[in-house]
């Protein structure tokens, strides 16, 4: 269960991936060589984008890294492969995470590469420690998984841009889910309890069908032995041995049982 469910986020974030870098090649493509109109169709130069990506090839989101990083390529090779004059040049860099603290290392060499965007990152701890830097570098960033409601407020110049929701949006959401499937099924189970009940008090009826009558048993041989007169001799007192016979002068000797 815990590997289906791994697999369908791996999934859902390589989508979401795809989207953020087809938005960065769009920002960053939009505009036109200073001194060039921009009425014309194809553009007067080919123009390259170089881009980076900060995502987790190890750290505690590691699992989530190949497939965020297959979107990014993904995007990037159908840019490349249309041949409309606009080339991007991808540099990719392990995100880690806080206790790695990878990204320390690979936001420098991005910022060196001279990138002007990066995907990523995909911790929103990570995102924290790297916007700073990025807005005073001028260099735009977008993450596909930032949810944290910081980022809302935060002053970032118009650099920074997630396509995830923020967790009070996603909370908000959840709670009405909640609250609808929980009166849902509150009427289900009453629903439930009143056809139990019914189906209990009908059970409960006597039933008018005629008992069948039982075959006569038997008696057992100890109730018939035990309704069998004894005869005199079954009767007669067991001799013990416990009495005493005494002989005097006057009366003889008997036996005595």
């Amino acid at each position: 269960m815990n590997a289906l469910k791994g697999s369908r986020t791996a999934k859902v974030f390589a989508g979401i991936a795809l989207v953020s870098a087809s938005a960065i090649v769009i920002a960053g493509c939009s505009s036109t060589p200073s001194g060039e109109s921009g009425g014309s169709d194809k553009p007067a130069a080919d123009l390259t984008l170089k881009l980076g990506s900060l995502l987790p090839q190890t750290g505690s989101l590691a699992f989530l890294g190949p497939p965020m990083e297959s979107g990014v390529g993904l995007a990037v090779q159908e840019v490349n492969d249309a041949a409309a004059g606009i080339t991007i040049d991808l540099t990719a860099e392990d995100e880690g995470d806080t206790d790695t603290k990878a990204y320390e290392t690979s936001i420098t060499k991005l910022q060196g590469a001279g990138v002007s965007a990066i995907v990523g990152a995909a911790a929103s701890g990570v995102s924290k420690l790297i916007l700073d830097g990025n807005v005073s570098a001028g260099i735009l960033q977008i993450s596909a998984s930032n949810t944290s409601p910081d980022f809302t407020t935060w002053d970032d110049n118009g650099l920074y841009f997630r396509t995830a929701p923020s967790d009070l949006l996603q909370g908000e959401v959840l709670g009405n889910l909640i609250a609808e499937t929980a009166r849902r099924r509150s009427a289900s189970s009453t629903r439930t309890t009143r056809t139990a009940r019914a189906s209990t008090r009908r059970s409960r009826r006597p039933s008018r069908a005629p008992a069948a009558r039982s075959s006569p048993r038997r008696r057992s041989t100890s109730a018939t032995r035990s309704s069998t007169p004894r005869s005199r001799r079954s009767r007669r007192r067991t001799p013990t041995r416990s009495r005493s016979c005494r002989s005097t002068s006057s009366r003889p000797l008997r036996r005595c049982w």
